[in-house]
């Protein structure tokens, strides 16, 4: 009985001393996944390529390498496998076209490299992040930051820049006011604003990219990343022009964030609307062509607005189609209520169309919206004194309102993020899509 005992007892014994070489052997092992060194870069040429680069040893021969890029807010990673020459230390060169990553104008973006040794041990780096800005500007990049609004400027004058500052801060803060959200509380909910000296280079560097754009566009935004361009033209009107442009620019990337993938299913009069609306004043142009249409008989049917931009417009009907969307939005929010606003934005979050959403947030028809809407205009317009009959001031203030409806008139990339319209407030569970 004894002799069993002990042979059990040695038995146990043996069986600890091997589970202790096996723990005792895990750090070894996994030591063996940690590159001896590496050194990982990457350089681009704005609007053609990114050039990545790695110097890499391991304990063993390197056989295969992949590279892999994240660009902020996109679901779906790119990876590559580019050519290795096997050995202990590899040098790997690989350029991806910005065609090929469909990456936007501006993007932030992750990278990190994987290898793998003749064993088939696996070996990651440490991911590096990236701005993929326009370096074919004639300055250096120089930013401003306050909380979660990044100012990206020549550096030239730090007054402009915190003047740029301000006012985003009080466009974020009015929006969220509006709209009942809270942009900015999260960690990824960052606004890069790029102020542009001149207007050249901004509309250059977007044609870089394929955007089809035009000369006296000076304001450009890329909801999915966050990124606003403005031309911050000097000039008297400098401070004037950007407390127009960066609010507007603002709400449009603040409106996609609460939408996410829905964004696209929200109509043209409202997302231009709630965006004029941000305007430290009303836009005399826009209001002189909204009067004078009024007075001809010749206001756009409201369903033609449900479109989701004004970019097929002439620029006639473009600048009439963005005087008439700040003017019904203001009407709603008046009439209504901001509750009722942030109500219509739920439903076309929740992809109703055009009509059934009005229907759903505010109880009757497009149709009787648009009667309603009419006859608050012409009481308005009634009590209104007659204006100067002199068709030379109409005829200017009407060529400048064409400018500036053509202001946004571009085109935006694809957007593929989900933003939680639950954490800003606005409640739907969308999918991606275009912006």
């Amino acid at each position: 009985m004894q002799r069993r005992w002990h042979g059990t007892l040695s038995l146990i014994l043996l069986l600890l001393a091997g589970s202790w070489l096996a723990v005792k052997g895990t750090p070894a092992q996994a030591q063996q996944s940690v590159l001896t060194s590496v050194r990982q870069s990457v350089t681009f040429v704005y609007g053609d390529r990114l050039t990545f680069a790695l110097e890499a040893t391991a304990p063993a021969p390197l056989t295969a390498a992949y590279l892999t890029i994240l660009i902020d807010h996109r679901d779906t990673p790119y990876t590559v496998t580019p050519y290795l020459i096997a050995g202990s230390t590899v040098t790997i060169i690989h350029s991806v076209p910005v065609q090929e990553l469909a990456l936007p104008p501006f993007a932030g973006l992750t990278y990190y490299w994987e290898l793998q040794d003749e064993s088939g041990q696996q070996y990651r780096t440490d991911p590096q992040q990236v701005r993929y800005e326009d370096t074919s500007v004639p300055w250096e990049w120089s930013t401003s930051q306050q909380g979660n609004i990044v100012i990206h400027s020549d550096g030239d004058d730090p007054a402009l820049a915190s003047a740029a500052l301000e006012i985003a801060r009080n466009a974020v803060a009015q929006i969220n006011s509006l709209l009942g959200t809270t942009y900015g509380s999260a960690a990824g909910e960052v606004l890069h604003l790029y102020l542009y000296s001149e207007l050249a280079p901004l509309a250059s560097g977007l044609r870089l990219h394929g955007q089809r754009v035009q000369d006296w566009i000076t304001a450009y935004t890329i909801p999915e990343q966050g990124v606003a361009l403005i031309a911050a033209l000097p000039g008297p009107q400098q401070i004037a022009n950007l407390q127009r442009d960066i609010p507007h620019a603002v709400a449009h990337i603040m409106l996609a964030s609460a939408m996410g993938s829905s964004y696209p299913n929200m109509p043209a009069w409202l997302n231009e609307g709630l965006a004029l609306m941000t305007a430290p004043e009303p836009d005399v142009a826009l209001e002189s062509a909204l009067t004078a249409a009024v007075r001809e008989g010749h206001l756009l049917p409201l369903e033609t607005l449900c479109v989701p931009h004004f970019r097929d417009l002439s620029p006639q009907e473009a600048a009439l189609a963005y005087a008439q969307s700040e003017s019904i939005t203001r009407y709603i929010a008046s009439r209504f209520g901001t509750s009722q606003v942030r109500m219509l934005l739920t439903a076309y979050a929740n992809t109703l169309p055009c009509e059934r959403a009005v229907e759903e947030a505010l109880g009757l028809s497009l149709t009787e919206l648009e009667s309603q809407w009419h006859n608050d205009l012409a009481r308005r317009l009634a009590r209104a004194p007659r204006e100067n009959p002199s068709l030379v001031p109409w005829l200017i203030v009407w060529g400048v309102s064409v400018i500036l409806a053509l202001l946004f008139i571009a085109p935006q990339p694809q957007r593929v993020a989900v933003s939680s319209l639950r954490r800003s407030g606005i409640s739907a569970n969308p999918p991606p899509t275009t912006d």
